[in-house]
C-alpha cells in the first residue's frame, strides 16, 4: 500500500532509502532503521535478499530474526531454523555471538 504522506513523518528513513542504493551495507542499514520502527514486512524484503548475496552475514540474520512477529506461523520460524542449521559451524558460530552481543546491549540500556 503507498503511503507518500509517511515520508513527511520520517523523513530519515526517506534519506536511508535514497543512500542505501544497491549496497551490501546500505540496504543493510535500511532493513535496521525499518526492523527499529516496527515496518518488519518491508525490512524482511531486503533482508532475504541480503541472505541470498551473503548467507552467513550474522548481523543480517539478527536483523532477519527481529522480522518474525507474534503473529508469523509456526512454518515460517521453522524455515528460518532450517536455513540456520544449514550454515556451517564457523557461521553459525558468528551468529550466535551477533544475537549475544545485541541481546547484551539490550540488557544493558
Amino acid at each position: 500500500m503507498a503511503r507518500p504522506w509517511i515520508k513527511l513523518l520520517d523523513p530519515g528513513l526517506t534519506a536511508l532509502k535514497a543512500a542505501a542504493g544497491t549496497s551490501f551495507e546500505g540496504r543493510l542499514g535500511l532493513a535496521r532503521a525499518l526492523n527499529g520502527r516496527a515496518r518488519h514486512e518491508e525490512a524482511q524484503e531486503f533482508l532475504d535478499q541480503l541472505l541470498a548475496e551473503d548467507r552467513s552475514h550474522a548481523e543480517a540474520w539478527f536483523e532477519r530474526l527481529l522480522c518474525l512477529s507474534d503473529h508469523a506461523g509456526d512454518d515460517e520460524g521453522l524455515e528460518l531454523l532450517g536455513q540456520l542449521e544449514s550454515l556451517s559451524d564457523d557461521e553459525l558460530q558468528l551468529v550466535y555471538q551477533c544475537l549475544a552481543l545485541c541481546l547484551f546491549v539490550e540488557l544493558a540500556m
